[in-house]
């Protein structure tokens, strides 16, 4: 038995995690970018005051 077989990470296992994590990761980068569309081209590129 290998080690995988024991831990239940079987390679479909791994592809919904790894699905899982790049939908979160999407998400919060549309989020991110959506925002910064919301401030405006400060929230592009940054104000000279920061």
């Amino acid at each position: 038995m290998s080690t995988t077989e024991g831990a239940g990470t079987s390679p479909q296992n791994i592809e919904k995690i790894i699905t899982a994590v790049l939908h979160e990761s999407h998400r919060r980068q549309v989020e991110e970018a959506m925002d910064a569309l919301e401030e405006g081209p400060e929230g592009l590129y940054g104000s000279s005051a920061d």
